[in-house]
């Protein structure tokens, strides 16, 4: 997002980021959004953890990493079973 855009918001508007595909939370924009959004609490989720260039996701995040199965999210009520 340009820095001209960003500006029409109010850096302290938003209290939760939710980032789907988190795996590009290194780039360039999605850093530029995280830094002026910097009091929120983000949360990233992404089925892809690594990443082509080999950056580390820990670098953006603070918490430990979390790895599941839908099967077992589906199990304790987190997510939709699945049909094919």
């Amino acid at each position: 997002m340009r820095a001209k855009r960003l500006e029409k918001f109010d850096r302290h508007s938003s209290h939760s980021i939710i980032i789907d595909e988190a795996h590009h939370c290194l780039s360039e924009s999605y850093q530029r959004v995280l830094k002026y959004f910097d009091s929120a609490n983000v949360l990233g989720v992404t089925a892809t953890p690594d990443r082509g260039d080999m950056r580390n996701l820990g670098s953006f995040s603070r918490a430990w990493p979390m790895n599941t199965r839908c099967r077992r999210l589906s199990r304790v009520g987190i997510s939709a079973r699945s049909r094919l």
